[in-house]
């Protein structure tokens, strides 16, 4: 933001004021505060600050809009945010080198201890599969045969 015409000839005066000994820092700092607060400059300087920070906003969110796009159209699969360590997330389009490196290895993490468990999932099943099937006729159920299987063990179970 620019800082207002006359708030540059405000600032010459009382640095003037402080050079010549009329004044002391503190007193011209609490001087020129006051001025930048009161109602009307308070309005007019905050006003300008936020439409300078609006308008970067906006030019920012044409980027990231214009980017998203390219995104979805470069990486089809990939969300707009990933995590970059357990409990954090990160936009991918705000992704530096390092971020984009630790989002790649939990991934891989992620994706190992999911094969992992997928693994132990399905050797569970294809062994229960292998016991009781053969044992399915008709209308029953597992619960029906469960009393006739070889080990007993899953009788056993609640």
């Amino acid at each position: 933001m620019k800082t207002p015409g006359w708030f540059t000839d405000e600032l010459a005066a009382r640095g003037h004021d402080i050079l010549a000994g009329h004044a002391t820092r503190a007193d011209v700092i609490t001087e020129l505060a006051a001025l930048v607060s009161s109602d009307v400059l308070g309005q007019v300087i905050v006003s300008t600050w936020t439409a300078s920070r609006i308008d970067g906003w906006l030019r920012g969110a044409d980027a990231v809009l214009a980017a998203d796009g390219a995104q979805a159209e470069l990486f089809p699969g990939l969300p707009r945010e990933l995590k970059v360590t357990p409990g954090k997330t990160k936009p991918f389009l705000a992704m530096d080198a390092h971020d984009l490196d630790m989002a790649v290895k939990l991934a891989r993490v992620q994706a190992a201890n999911s094969i992992d468990g997928t693994r132990e999932w399905l050797a569970s099943i294809e062994q229960a599969y292998d016991k009781v099937r053969p044992l399915l006729d008709g209308d029953l159920t597992v619960a029906d045969v469960l009393g006739d299987l070889d080990d007993g063990a899953a009788a056993a179970a609640p």
